[in-house]
């Protein structure tokens, strides 16, 4: 039984939204599926860990399945935000009601504001997202930067041992927490 799962955004057909700096282009395909391997190791083995990626190019059973059948006590999704515009900042969304999924969005959050040091776009709950709602745990789609504002991107790209870091500590804070609600 896992502690965490850990989705990767997207699927190599559907990366998800655009990183850029300059010419330089990526999507969060690329960097969320090596992140959330590395994730997974550095937990280890305090927090076990499990990785999943999508087997579709959309949120389907296929993937909630295996995650809700982990057993793990959270899942987290790893994306990034993407606007025309100027967007910045860091959320962390939840559903509606969950007051565990809204414990990890509030730790996960603190944590990667710490890292990033961007602007606090809060945390927020969505009843509209399929990853949220299909899953059978407290869950989160972190959402630490816009990939479609240049100073974010530079921000998320140059900083992801940092974000590495926070993300630890939101998942291992509220893991912690959740523990000691459990026994109290």
């Amino acid at each position: 039984m896992a502690d965490v799962a850990l989705v990767i955004g997207h699927h190599p057909d559907a990366p998800g939204a655009s990183l850029s700096i300059g010419s330089f282009s990526t999507t969060e395909y690329a960097i969320w599926s090596g992140f959330a391997r590395e994730l997974a190791r550095t937990l280890q083995p305090e927090v076990e860990a499990v990785v999943f990626e999508r087997p579709d190019e959309k949120i389907t059973p296929a993937l909630l399945g295996p995650v809700n059948d982990s057993g793990a006590s959270c899942a987290v999704s790893l994306h990034h935000n993407a606007v025309a515009g100027q967007g910045s900042g860091t959320e962390m969304l939840y559903f509606p009601g969950s007051e565990k999924g809204r414990r990890l969005a509030a730790s996960m959050q603190r944590h990667t504001l710490e890292a990033l040091g961007l602007d606090d776009r809060g945390i927020r709950s969505r009843r509209d997202l399929a990853f949220l709602e299909g899953t059978r745990m407290p869950a989160v789609i972190a959402e630490p930067a816009f990939g479609s504002n240049e100073a974010d991107a530079w921000r998320l790209l140059t900083g992801l041992p940092d974000l590495l870091r926070a993300y630890r500590k939101g998942i291992t804070n509220w893991l912690s927490q959740a523990t000691h609600d459990s026994h109290a």
